[in-house]
C-alpha cells in the first residue's frame, strides 16, 4: 500500500500551519504588555530631573553662602560675581579702613600738587569727589587737558596703591551748571551741557582704570546751587561735577 507523504498532503499542510500559529499566538497572550515599562520609563526620567534641579538650587545656595563669607587677603571676593552684593561685616570693615586710607591719599595730592579745583570729602559709605569749574573749558563739556590729565593720574595712583578699591563699587555722577542760559550751538541748555560733562568725566575715569560695579550718570543743570547765581564768585561754585563712590551692598 502507497504511503502518503506529507508534502501530497494539502489538509496535513494547512493543519500544521494552523498549529504554527496557534502557538505564536498563545505564547503572544501569556507575554506581558510592555505598555507600562515605557510609562515607568517616563516618570523615573521626570524624577530624575526634579531631584537634579533641587540639587542645582543647594549647590547655588552653598556658592552664595561662601561669597557672603567676606574677602579674601587681597580685599576681593573669593567666590561669586560682583553682583551677588553679599558682603559680611568684616569685609565692610576692611572697605572703611582702605577708603579713609584713599582719602587720606587724595588730601595728601591735592595738597602737594596745590590741586585746589578738586575737593574731596566723605560720606557715610564712600566718598565724594566734587570737580569744580576749573576742569571744563568754559561753555563745554570738554576738559581743561592739563587738569584732565592730572586727574588721570591722580586717579591711576589710587589703582596702583589700592588695586581693589573700586572693586564692587557703584559710581553716581552729577552735572551742575550756574542758571546762565547756554548760547546757540553744540548744547541744547544747561541739563545738556551738564549731562556731557557727567559723561565725559565718566570716560576719565574709565581712562584711569576705574572698574565699577556700576555707573549712574545724572544732570541737575541749575536745580540744586552750592552758592548764589548772583554773584561770578557763586556761579563758578555752581559750574561742578560731582562724583559719589558708594560701596555695593
Amino acid at each position: 500500500m502507497k504511503e502518503t507523504s506529507r508534502d501530497e498532503n494539502p489538509d496535513l499542510k494547512v493543519h500544521i500551519y494552523q498549529s504554527i500559529i496557534q502557538d505564536l499566538t498563545d505564547q503572544e497572550d501569556e507575554l506581558p504588555s510592555s505598555g507600562w515599562k515605557i510609562a515607568f520609563a517616563d516618570f523615573m526620567t521626570i524624577l530624575m530631573c526634579l531631584f537634579l534641579m533641587l540639587w542645582l538650587q543647594s549647590a547655588d545656595l552653598k556658592v552664595r553662602k561662601e561669597v557672603a563669607k567676606g574677602y579674601n587677603e587681597t580685599g576681593r571676593q573669593d567666590i561669586g560675581d560682583r553682583n551677588a552684593g553679599l558682603f559680611n561685616q568684616d569685609s565692610m570693615n576692611i572697605f572703611t579702613t582702605q577708603n579713609n586710607s584713599v582719602i587720606d591719599l587724595l588730601h595728601t595730592q591735592i595738597d602737594t600738587q596745590n590741586f585746589k579745583a578738586l575737593k574731596v570729602e566723605k560720606t557715610k559709605d564712600g566718598v565724594k569727589l566734587t570737580l569744580g569749574s576749573a576742569f571744563f573749558i568754559s561753555g563745554s563739556s570738554d576738559f581743561n587737558e592739563p587738569i584732565r590729565r592730572k586727574l588721570v593720574k591722580l586717579i591711576a595712583k589710587i589703582n596702583r596703591t589700592y588695586p581693589n578699591y573700586f572693586y564692587g563699587m557703584n559710581v553716581k555722577i552729577v552735572g551742575h551748571t550756574d542758571n546762565v542760559p547756554v548760547m546757540e550751538g553744540e548744547y541744547e541748555d544747561n541739563w545738556d551741557l551738564a549731562a556731557k560733562r557727567a559723561i565725559h568725566t565718566l570716560y576719565i575715569l574709565q581712562e584711569a582704570g576705574v572698574d565699577a560695579q556700576s555707573f549712574t550718570i545724572v544732570s541737575k543743570a541749575d536745580e540744586e546751587p552750592v552758592a548764589s547765581n548772583d554773584t561770578p564768585e557763586g556761579r563758578q561754585k555752581n559750574r561742578r561735577v560731582e562724583i559719589f563712590l558708594k560701596r555695593a551692598l
